[in-house]
């Protein structure tokens, strides 16, 4: 039998799977007669079982303590946010956050035990559902599927999605994000495209996405992304509760709902402009606006979308609630079968929806893999050591925006050890960054010929992992600010290197015993300075290098800055 993989829409509030059979898609029915499942899980509190998908929907009202649902927006988070503060007054699942803000979990009573529920389990659970969906119509087991994402996760949450497939039995062979599979699903209603500019608007229940796709002979390129992982049709849904809560409303005219939601109407036009912006694409200059997603329904959305786009016709034409798990679908056709001749020939080259880089000493971010750039891709940077008889350097990876590393994302840390000695610049360290199709990232270094791999352990991710459209927000505010940092940190390592450079000289220069000891004394009294002066201003960091200058002048000294 022709190894066969499954397409899965896991979504925040309903999922969805599909398969290529008999040489086209077929979108499934699970065993309620829906072809969208709920992405809800109900743990029975006096019972072992768990019910999932409509019967656990059906558990709200007699046991909503014990049934969860919108994971998707807790995945790979660590702490509660503002904006999980702001939705779990919307939750009467308990969702607290344990081991010392390392973990989310949601306390739930099973089997007449308390016990905590990790949102990986949850997402797990709702694709062993789908899983489970596809062998009953096949009648075989499946092993292989291509899972989407939303096309603003970051590594962590990209990371969690595929453990949590692992965990259902699953082998991900790639994780596609969810606007470029809905545009694979219109590519292949719509086949011949030739310098076709998409636009994907992809509004879902939990999540928003936009992404200006580039169609070129059934190849589909990813030229810029945009969104936020924690906008969606649930949004609109809390407000709406809110308000008629307030009001003791049971209605609530179309105005009413249009002057409550203006807060999001305006996120999501700023979005979408900006990601606009970012692909260097002019509104004339796109052939087609597709909508996906069950919020994109929303009459207001479309008014916005229509006034941005006026001489073009709002694409509604693959199924909104289906195209992503259609997209998916095609996709593990091809990978499955890419020898048939049935199976369509198309080609996605997604994008990275952050710059990838390291942090050393000086705290700036130094970017190894640029936002937006094509998947797959392999990088690599030279950094040299900082330090006079430096005998081992750490990188810190981040992904994020700013020029600031500790403004970004942390990763993990990798050191390069076993440096012989040698002056500061005279050792040479490559760092190389790799991302796959699913934009997960390995790095390796090689020193001296070397190369060591460095498995990135992602349970060191930082405890306050930031949102990406918050980052871009963050990045536009602190702008100015950032950059006055820049000039700071980039100052302190101007005072560094020329410290280094002279502390070396005793070494490598022939000098009278008094100079040798004056530059050791004011090399040992710059290096406690900078130590105990983190944070000194650029004035101050420039005044110290002045009198090393003034010093190096006064002994004749000369010396290499790398």
């Amino acid at each position: 039998m022709t190894d066969v993989a499954i397409g899965i829409d896991l979504g925040t509030t309903y999922s969805c799977v599909g398969i290529w059979k008999n040489n086209h898609i077929q979108i499934l029915v699970n065993e309620e007669g829906s072809r969208l499942t709920p992405s809800c899980v109900s743990y029975v509190g006096n019972s072992e079982e768990i019910l999932i998908g409509d019967a656990a929907l059906s558990q709200l009202t007699s046991h909503p303590q014990n049934t969860i649902y919108d994971m998707k927006r807790v995945l790979g988070k660590k702490i509660i946010d503002d904006k999980l503060t702001k939705s779990k007054k919307f939750w009467a699942f308990d969702l607290k956050a344990i081991n010392n803000n390392k973990l989310l979990a949601v306390e739930v009573e099973h089997n007449n035990i308390q016990r905590l529920v990790k949102p990986i389990e949850v997402s797990s659970l709702v694709l062993k559902k789908m899983k489970e969906t596809a062998e009953r119509v096949l009648r075989h087991k499946v092993t292989k599927a291509v899972i989407t994402v939303p096309a603003y996760f970051n590594q962590w949450q990209r990371k969690e999605t595929i453990n949590a497939a692992n965990l259902a039995e699953l082998e991900v062979l790639e994780l596609i994000t969810e606007p470029a599979a809905a545009a694979y699903a219109f590519g292949f209603e719509s086949r011949d495209l030739k310098n076709y500019n998409i636009m994907v608007f992809d509004l879902g229940g939990g999540t928003f996405d936009v992404v200006i796709i580039e169609v070129n002979d059934s190849d589909f390129a990813v030229k810029a992304v945009g969104g936020d992982t924690e906008l969606g049709g649930r949004d609109f849904d809390d407000l709406l509760m809110e308000y008629v809560a307030e009001k003791i409303k049971k209605r609530v005219t179309r105005e009413e709902f249009n002057n409550l939601s203006q807060p999001l109407f305006d996120e999501i036009e700023e979005i979408t402009k900006r990601t606009l912006e970012r692909s260097r694409y002019k509104p004339e200059d796109i052939q087609e606006v597709l909508l996906v997603g069950g919020s994109s329904r929303i009459p207001k959305i479309q008014e916005i979308l229509q006034q941005m786009f006026p001489n073009k016709c709002l694409n509604m034409s693959v199924n909104q609630d289906e195209a992503i798990a259609t997209g998916a679908t095609i996709y593990a056709a091809q990978l499955c079968n890419s020898s048939s001749m049935e199976v369509p020939t198309m080609s996605l080259i997604e994008a990275t929806p952050l710059s990838l880089g390291v942090s050393i000493n000086n705290g700036m971010f130094s970017v190894i893999i640029e936002r937006n750039t094509r998947l797959p891709i392999t990088i690599d940077k030279t950094y040299f050591s900082l330090f006079n008889n430096q005998k081992s350097i750490s990188f810190e990876i981040y992904e994020g925006i700013r020029k600031i590393a500790k403004y970004n994302n942390y990763i993990d840390e990798i050191k390069v050890e076993g440096l012989r000695p040698g002056p500061a610049g005279s050792h040479k360290i490559v760092i190389v960054f790799e991302l796959d199709k699913s934009g997960i990232l390995t790095v390796h270094s090689v020193y001296e010929g070397n190369k060591t791999m460095f498995p990135i352990d992602y349970n060191n991710v930082c405890a306050s992992v930031k949102n990406i459209n918050d980052m871009m927000r963050d990045q536009q505010i602190f702008e100015d600010a950032d950059e006055i940092e820049y000039q700071r940190i980039n100052a302190r390592k101007d005072l560094i290197n020329h410290n280094e450079a002279i502390g070396y000289l005793p070494t490598s220069q022939k000098l009278s015993p008094e100079t040798a000891k004056a530059i050791n004394s004011l090399h040992s009294e710059t290096k406690q300075w900078l130590n105990a002066n983190a944070t000194a201003s650029k004035q101050a960091i420039e005044e110290k290098l002045k009198q090393l200058k003034e010093f190096a002048k006064s002994k004749n000294l000369k010396y290499n800055i790398r």
